[in-house]
């Protein structure tokens, strides 16, 4: 069974596997979108379960899957799961599991090592109307909403560092790494963010396949004072340097 090419695109992103043109050209098209975004994100759920599934589960797991599929697409609801796991049994069948299973790829180092931020703190120098609406669709996974509100809101408060790190928030769960970035870019050297700011911005480093930048964001979250993350960056800077 050949792979769908789509399905081997976005594996291939998720791994880390492209060069500069191939990552920037799905980047894109991920942006413009919403179908290519939902391939690499199905994709970053069936190899995190490769990582987790010895081959045998694995393949009861598949078996599973499949009659569950068949029972569905009778009646008319099919999923598309299974094409997804069906792609990654391809590859254990290919006389790659060892590789898959040990691996540690950047993008399943910022898989793992990813944080969730559970929502904006009330804002003062904000419309408590503004940043509720915000949350709400934040918490409801509606970025694109979220962005917009944020876009509005600091328009309405220019400099805020809080509206500023949450923008870069809902950009990196957008898949947009790079404009998360520059959003975690501007946090100044006082903000209560900036640590957090760091952390996030390596994770998208990682996504991004920048082994060194996210290295260096990395060793200063390492050494600061934040008892959360310090130790999560300093694990994460020994997991990028083992052979």
């Amino acid at each position: 069974m050949d792979m769908d090419p789509r399905l081997e695109r976005a594996i291939r992103y998720v791994e880390g596997e492209m060069d500069t043109a191939e990552r920037e050209a799905i980047e894109a098209a991920m942006r413009a979108d919403p179908h290519v975004r939902e391939d690499v994100e199905s994709a970053r759920r069936t190899i995190a379960g490769l990582r987790y599934l010895g081959e045998e589960r694995l393949r009861s797991e598949l078996r599973e899957e499949e009659q569950r599929s068949a029972r569905k697409e009778k009646g008319g609801a099919g999923n598309g799961l299974f094409r997804w796991a069906a792609a990654a049994m391809l590859l254990i069948a290919s006389g790659s599991a060892w590789w898959y299973f040990t691996r540690d790829t950047p993008e399943r180092l910022a898989d793992e090592f990813a944080i969730t931020e559970p929502g904006l703190p009330v804002l003062m120098s904000v419309d408590a109307r503004a940043t509720d609406a915000i949350m709400n669709a934040y918490k409801q996974g509606d970025d694109a909403t979220a962005k917009e509100l944020l876009i509005t809101t600091m328009e309405m408060s220019p400099g805020n560092d809080t509206l500023t790190y949450f923008l870069g928030i809902v950009d990196a769960h957008m898949g947009r790494c790079d404009l998360a970035q520059e959003s975690f870019a501007e946090l100044g050297a006082t903000s209560t963010f900036l640590t957090r700011g760091r952390y996030h911005a390596a994770i998208c480093a990682l996504r991004n396949g920048d082994a060194g930048r996210a290295e260096s964001l990395l060793s200063a979250v390492a050494s600061s004072s934040d008892a959360q993350l310090a130790p999560k960056a300093r694990d994460l800077l020994a997991r990028l340097k083992r052979p």
